[in-house]
């Protein structure tokens, strides 16, 4: 009996244990706050015996706790010193201030938000909120507006001061505005200064209006998200110094990695420099940093994107992953000499370099411009930039123009032969570019002897695959001096549109024979027939790209276009097989390279009118196969869209290329399908037929066989 009790017991107790385990856990109560309370007496249990101020609602809340902060303007300084979360009732209806101190709020504790509320200042607000020693991690700024940011001609004064190695900041949809002024201030939205280890910060939603530097961090950095933002309208008398929508540099020696850092979706108008990284600490790295689908609109000063490594003193840095891509820039005024959208520098030698700058849009208008500037640049004072890709840009200089040497340029190279080098190399590929509107399409530049070319013996520049057409001076420059390396300039279209390529007169330094044919030395090309942009200097361009070409038909000339990538290896062939109609003009071989969509819509003038209904045929794999044509109306001009990687448009699997061969031709009886299954198509109506009827038997049986039963 003793024994059945005890287990009774047990299992009473088990019971009990798991039914209190699985009981939920009370959440600590809120604490109110109302400004319109006589004093802090209350209890601040509810809105009845709310506290009157903020400090006495967070010295009282339970840890983990909620204080509620009722609509009003409160004048005092804050201290958070455990975790908690202040929520106010709206960015326009709950206000901070510390008339006369600064810091509004200091932060002390881990794991804090402040979220719906209003920091300011009746005059200027020095500092809005500060992390300091006890914060280390975990703190959530969320819908608080930060205004009035100021402290007086030259002085700084910031939105939010991360005073300590901090972890976990997150900023979302909040707003920093600056005090009206007509001097220099140096505003801030989020600073930190030296000598810290930051990680995992993000900046999201938020607006940057009129700030000298939206994000601004002086202090090595792992992980930084900066998403959907708006930084610009700056002030032209804030154009100095730092001035960024966001600006990562100054860092000390051997603590300033910059790593892991995104820059997407944020806009930049009318901006005194879009994102701007220096770092110039011995031995550190710029590692993993992209920055994508960005709008950049009219700069007044710099660089929409630049980055900078080292200071002249051997720091040895390193350019480890940085990759732009996917962004558009407009700029429609005159932005100052020597400055590009996208700007890369090297002022030490690289311990490591790996960049790539691909399928952004870069677009210029309003000129005549006074100073020279370019859309892409590689700056190498010491270097050298390896690993270097510039890749399917569009770059639109508008016809700008830009006085001096270089003068405007899609793609700038400036090297200085004289410190480092020539032992350092430069290895660029430039490919699948469309540059347009430029004086000089590619500029190559030695800024100590003040002259084109002299890249230092074994350089690897590579020019391909590009459209340079339109530039006013030159398509390429390189300089005529055989101190400095060739470029490679192969597999270009350069404007002609009659196949006689680059224009390249005689009379340069060893040039005595026509091209083509491609096997003459560099140094002997010239071709002054062609119709092309002019290229100068040690520019290997045989072969070039001809997008014209004679139809296998001997009915004249054809010329094709692409509206996505470039042309490559146009042929006209004869139909491999007996087509099922007549193509009057035979089949072309072809592969469109460099796309960055899923499509490329072909447009192709016939030397004769294609008829209206007529198809694009194709011979894929033993079958035949026709497309459907656009700008059907009867001229010699028709267009056909090509699919990548789908047959049978494609006739390869190359990501990003397509391979064809086709050719107008007579409607026929055949539509998408091939031949052989069009056959089967005929009969498609009755089989459908045939199998109702079967259906419609069988179910009669079953019925019948039911009711018998």
């Amino acid at each position: 009996m003793k024994r059945t009790i005890s287990i009774l017991f047990a299992l009473a107790l088990v019971l009990g244990l798991t039914l209190v385990a699985a009981m939920p856990v009370a959440a600590a109560t809120p604490i109110y706050v109302d400004a319109a309370r006589p004093d802090d007496t209350g209890d601040g249990t509810s809105w009845a015996t709310a506290k009157k101020t903020i400090q006495a609602g967070i010295n009282v809340v339970d840890v983990g706790g909620t204080v509620r902060v009722a609509a009003g303007t409160y004048d005092a300084q804050v201290t958070i010193n455990k975790t908690l979360t202040v929520q106010g009732a709206g960015e326009d209806l709950t206000f901070l201030k510390a008339t006369g101190l600064t810091p509004v709020v200091t932060v002390s504790a881990n794991d804090v938000t402040i979220q719906d509320l209003e920091i300011t200042d009746d005059t200027q607000l020095v500092k809005g909120i500060e992390l300091v020693s006890g914060a280390s991690t975990g703190l959530t700024v969320d819908h608080v507006d930060l205004t009035e940011i100021g402290a007086g001609t030259g002085a700084n004064a910031y939105g939010i001061y991360v005073n300590n190695s901090f972890a976990n900041l997150s900023v979302t949809d909040s707003d920093f505005v600056p005090v009206t002024h007509t001097t220099y201030h140096r505003t801030m939205g989020v600073f930190a200064p030296n000598h810290l280890n930051l990680s995992d910060f993000e900046v999201i939603d938020s607006t940057f209006l009129k700030v000298w530097t939206g994000i601004y961090l002086r202090s090595a950095i792992d992980g930084l998200d900066v998403i959907g933002n708006a930084f610009g309208q700056v002030d032209s008398w804030d154009f100095a110094a730092c001035v960024a929508g966001v600006y990562i540099g100054d860092g000390d020696d051997n603590n300033f990695d910059i790593e892991n850092v995104v820059v997407r979706n944020n806009t930049f108008t009318d901006y005194g420099r879009g994102v701007y990284v220096w770092n110039y600490a011995v031995g550190e790295v710029i590692h993993d940093f992209e920055i994508y689908e960005n709008t950049f609109t009219d700069s007044g000063w710099s660089s929409g994107i630049r980055f900078i490594g080292g200071i002249g003193a051997n720091e040895g840095v390193s350019f480890d992953g940085i990759d732009v891509h996917d962004n558009t820039f407009t700029q429609g005024f005159d932005v100052g000499a020597h400055v590009a959208l996208i700007d890369f520098r090297a002022y030490c030698i690289f311990a490591g370099c790996d960049v790539t700058v691909a399928d952004n849009d870069i677009s210029f208008s309003g000129g005549p411009y006074a100073a020279p500037w370019s859309g892409i640049q590689v700056l190498a004072w010491d270097g050298p930039f390896k690993n270097t890709v510039v890749h399917g840009n569009t770059l639109d200089g508008g016809g700008c123009g830009g006085g001096g040497d270089p003068p405007s340029s899609g793609v700038l190279i400036r090297h200085d032969a004289n410190t480092y080098w020539p032992s350092d190399t430069l290895e660029m590929d430039i490919l699948c570019n469309d540059i347009t509107g430029f004086d000089n399409g590619v500029s190559i530049y030695d800024i100590t002897q003040l002259k084109y070319g002299r890249l230092p013996a074994g350089s690897d520049v590579n020019i391909n695959r590009n459209s340079i057409h339109g530039n006013t001076l030159y398509g390429v420059r390189n300089g005529v001096s055989t101190l400095g390396e060739m470029v490679d300039a192969e597999d270009n279209w350069w404007g002609d549109t009659d196949g006689t390529g680059p224009y390249d007169p005689s009379g340069e330094s060893l040039e005595t024979t026509d091209v083509p044919p491609c096997s003459v030395s560099v140094d002997a090309m010239m071709n002054p027939d062609g119709t092309g942009d002019e290229v100068q200097g040690r520019v290997d361009y045989c072969p070039w790209v001809d997008n014209s070409v004679t139809t296998s038909t001997a009915t004249g000339t054809a010329s094709f276009a692409t509206s996505e990538g470039n042309i490559l290896g146009l042929t006209a062939v004869a139909p491999p097989a007996t087509p099922p109609v007549m193509l009057p003009h035979g089949m072309f071989n072809f592969t469109i390279c460099c796309l960055t969509g899923p499509t490329a819509t072909l447009g192709m003038t016939f030397p004769q009118p294609i008829p209206v209904g007529y198809k694009w045929w194709k011979y894929v794999g033993g079958s035949w196969y026709s497309l459907p044509i656009g700008s059907d109306d009867g001229d010699a001009y028709i267009t056909v869209t090509l699919r990548d990687n789908v047959l049978p448009d494609d006739e390869d699997t190359v990501p990003g290329q397509i391979t064809d061969q086709g050719g107008p031709g007579e409607p026929g009886a055949v539509g998408w399908e091939t031949y052989p299954v069009n056959k089967v198509r005929v009969f498609l109506p009755w089989i459908a037929l045939l199998a109702a009827i079967m259906a419609g038997a069988s179910l009669l049986v079953i019925r019948r066989r039911r009711a018998q039963s």
